[in-house]
């Protein structure tokens, strides 16, 4: 179920949206304490990788290096943590989160809105792409979250 943390973390992501002047950002957090642990902005333009998500997960990935001096990795800790999203995330990023096995991803804006309004999007949803991911003939995702939050606030950055 959405709760308070995901809208405080979704708050975040438009923020940071907004100050990056590029739509497309995320955070993580401590899905039990609502802690932000990392934050993410689209940077895309230099690289077309960078996704807010990837970026996420990227500055996660150096934090968790230096507190845990290599002892611990995102595998281990993700399936305790949220990652919040003001878009719904593409089949690149649905990848990335599922191969560091967060426990729950919510997103803002879907992906269908963005295909309305003239963005470039895979029709391939992150829906579709969290139950491919198998091991031992079980899926091995438990995202709970698939829905949009606060998509109210998070469509406005795709208005233009």
């Amino acid at each position: 179920l959405i709760n308070a943390y995901d809208k405080q973390a979704m708050i975040r992501a438009y923020e940071i949206a907004t100050e990056s002047g590029n739509p497309w950002a995320a955070v993580i957090y401590e899905t039990e304490t609502g802690k932000i642990v990392a934050e993410g902005a689209n940077t895309a333009s230099i690289n077309p990788v960078l996704h807010g998500e990837i970026m996420a997960i990227n500055n996660w990935s150096t934090i968790i290096t230096k507190e845990y001096g290599g002892s611990k990795s995102v595998y281990e800790l993700a399936p305790n943590h949220s990652l919040v999203s003001t878009q719904e995330s593409c089949p690149m990023c649905s990848a990335a989160i599922g191969w560091s096995g967060f426990g729950r991803l919510v997103w803002g804006t879907s992906i269908k809105y963005l295909l309305d309004r003239g963005y470039k999007q895979s029709i391939a949803t992150a829906q579709e792409i969290f139950p491919s991911f198998i091991q031992n003939g079980q899926q091995v995702l438990n995202i709970e979250e698939r829905k949009c939050v606060l998509h109210q606030l998070t469509d406005t950055l795709f208005n233009n």
